[in-house]
């Protein structure tokens, strides 16, 4: 597994691309694609999911469009209410992107954070630095 982090240091932002070196997701992704779209391109994978963390309110968020735009998946806390197509993911159960397993987990960043940790294999649990959700939000 490799993360690769995107920075805004200017809005105290992380967007983070984690990937199996064949497809990834991509957490909290800003409105700016161009430099996901770098980073994935640079890392030779494909996105299949998108996911946020919680529903941004300090900025405009990329995930709709980026999910449109690479055919992925929407993961966003099913206590998110959204006006459009998603996957709705709780505590507790798991997305599989290749040969990642995500597991959300609630933290109490704001009131509906869901973060995903991620791991290899069932057995092998690593977690990523977007569980910690540590960006300045």
């Amino acid at each position: 597994m490799e993360v690769i982090t995107i920075e805004t240091p200017q809005l105290g932002d992380r967007i983070y691309l984690l990937h199996d070196g064949e497809v990834g997701v991509v957490i909290d992704p800003q409105r700016d694609t161009d430099r996901i779209d770098k980073a994935v391109s640079d890392a030779g994978v494909r996105i299949t999911h998108v996911g946020e963390t919680h529903i941004h309110n300090d900025y405009v968020t990329g995930v709709l469009q980026l999910a449109k735009d690479h055919g992925a998946a929407y993961l966003v806390n099913a206590a998110d209410d959204v006006p459009y197509s998603r996957q709705p993911i709780s505590d507790g159960e798991t997305v599989h992107v290749g040969k990642l397993t995500l597991k959300p987990s609630p933290l109490p960043v704001t009131p509906t954070t869901t973060c995903p940790t991620s791991s290899r294999t069932a057995t092998s649990r690593r977690s990523s630095p977007a569980a910690a959700c540590s960006t300045a939000r």
